[in-house]
């Protein structure tokens, strides 16, 4: 397979992403509110969707709306382009399932159906994306499987129910595989490849391939360990969570002309960033990082336009006593 000579490899169920990091917590417990009791301290523009402990809310303005309660076991929510439905995982203890649900967060069809017989024939769906014109829903399935190695690769179908699934990339094998698709145009996607090198270590790199099963070329350099990749309104810039291999990272920003990435360009230092989404006509970025003594996972946002006090983009912090699932990306449109 012509990937293998890039030695991919990825640790765990997607990298380690989805089960590990984001659950990371430092000092004492803190009472957790849920987000239908504390308001955001600043009315963002549109709408977002976030999950709390696998609830699902919605923000408007500065207030949270309760759409499924808490250990329903939902995640990763992305709208649809004409902004009628939600594409989002449910997971259980052994397998996770795509769903469609309306913008109240009633479910409206399931679109894959993962779960086996057992624990081996049992199947892992994550991070659903759409393509532009709402006709293919893309997301990354661990089949085929063997005994319990889990190899994700990115897998496309159309969002009906009982649609045949088709499947985009072929990782190595005994690497984990690939992660976080995203589709910016016809036949062509973004994803997070994480590689092992020959050091040992595992790094991210995002990829971008043109073509079903096609070759695809590596955006970002290992040492740079970039993942969540999050593409602009307007197509040009990407956004990224980059660590350089340490445990705190970097939220960056790059140009993007459709094919090459430019210097990436540090907005948020020294963090535990997460979830990196652009407010709808693209000034400004919503992510998650550890705030207060217990290290719960906040909801952030900083805007392009300088502070003329202070010459440069600074961060906000808009909530202060919840703990959204970092694992979980945001969904952020204009309503």
């Amino acid at each position: 397979h012509p990937r293998n000579s890039r030695g991919s490899a990825m640790a765990g169920c997607d990298g380690g992403n989805i089960i590990g990091r984001g659950r990371m917590r430092t000092g004492a417990p803190a009472v957790v509110r849920k987000p239908r009791s504390t308001p955001a301290a600043w009315d963002t523009a549109g709408t977002m969707y976030l999950t709390q402990r696998g609830g699902l809310y919605r923000l408007q303005g500065t207030h949270f709306t309760e759409l499924q309660p808490t250990g329903g076991g939902w995640t990763q929510p992305i709208v649809s382009p004409d902004h009628s439905s939600l594409a989002i995982v449910k997971r259980a203890a052994n397998w996770s399932d795509i769903y469609l649900i309306d913008p109240l967060g009633h479910p409206v069809r399931q679109l894959t159906h993962a779960q086996g017989s057992d624990v081996v024939s049992d199947h892992w769906a994550f991070y659903p994306s759409f393509s532009s014109d709402g006709g293919t829903v893309f997301y990354i399935f661990d089949n085929p499987k063997e005994g319990f190695r889990v190899d994700m690769s990115i897998w496309s179908q159309p969002p009906q129910d009982g649609a045949a699934g088709r499947r985009w990339t072929l990782p190595t094998s005994y690497t984990g595989g690939d992660s976080q698709p995203l589709s910016i145009g016809p036949r062509t996607l973004i994803f997070t490849e994480y590689a092992l090198q020959s050091d040992g270590h595992i790094r991210a790199q995002i990829q971008l391939q043109v073509g079903q099963l096609a070759f695809s070329r590596a955006l970002t350099t290992p040492e740079d360990d970039c993942s969540q990749p999050a593409l602009s309104p307007d197509g040009t810039r990407l956004a990224l969570i980059c660590t350089g291999g340490g445990q705190v990272g970097r939220l960056v920003v790059a140009d993007f002309d459709g094919s090459r990435l430019g210097p990436l360009q540090v907005l948020v230092d020294h963090q535990l960033c997460a979830a990196p989404a652009w407010q709808p006509d693209g000034k400004a970025l919503a992510y998650l990082a550890p705030a207060g003594p217990a290290g719960r996972f906040q909801l952030w946002h900083i805007s392009f336009q300088p502070v003329a006090r202070l010459g440069s983009p600074q961060p906000r912090q808009l909530t202060t006593s919840l703990d959204f699932d970092a694992t979980s990306r945001i969904a952020w449109f204009q309503a």
